[in-house]
């Protein structure tokens, strides 16, 4: 909502959280997905990354895919079902999540899509908690499947990803960026 304040005192959006933008919705976004709501979902995407993107264009602005952790999304309608985990920062959450539960990232591929369709060429994806080569390539291989950027960027929050990070780069990434506060925990 302040983007625009914003915008002509920045470089740019170095971290645009999805998670935030789906929590005003009220629903976990697997529930859109079960009840066929994927493209609502996607608009909520689509709306919140557009109104950021084009408030700073042509500045960069940093989108990090959803971090959904089972504890964030458990009050939200549809997250009854969360696992309980004994740290969910360290859980079930970033990338893992989203290949697991493909249709989200879909979804977020699609509005990515769009935005860049759009001309909102300033905006950058990044994979969160990310730990092996093996997860970038799928995610990569999704979104060339459905013709989306695949030109992400990962941010380093795991020990075996800040040890393997030269095995990433040859993989092909656009950009680390750095969790420290996930990396030292």
């Amino acid at each position: 909502d302040t983007a625009e304040k914003a915008a002509p005192h920045a470089d740019g959006v170095g971290l645009l959280r999805l998670e935030h933008m789906l929590t005003t919705s009220g629903m976990h976004p697997i529930e859109y997905i079960r009840q066929g709501r994927s493209k609502e979902l996607e608009e909520i995407i689509f709306d919140g990354v557009e109104k950021v993107a084009k408030a700073f264009y042509p500045k960069k602005v940093w989108v990090r895919s959803l971090d959904a952790r089972t504890d964030e999304f458990r009050e939200m309608k549809g997250g009854e079902n969360e696992p309980h985990e004994y740290n969910p920062m360290l859980g079930w959450h970033g990338i893992r999540r989203s290949l697991d539960e493909p249709e989200i990232l879909k979804t977020e591929l699609r509005a990515l899509k769009r935005l860049h369709e759009k001309g909102l060429d300033n905006i950058v994806w990044e994979l969160p908690f990310i730990i092996n080569i093996a997860e970038l390539r799928k995610a990569k291989e999704i979104a060339k499947d459905m013709g989306a950027p695949s030109n992400f960027g990962i941010m380093v929050e795991v020990p075996a990803c800040a040890i393997n990070i030269e095995e990433f780069c040859k993989e092909g990434i656009a950009f680390a960026s750095f969790g420290s506060n996930d990396l030292t925990q």
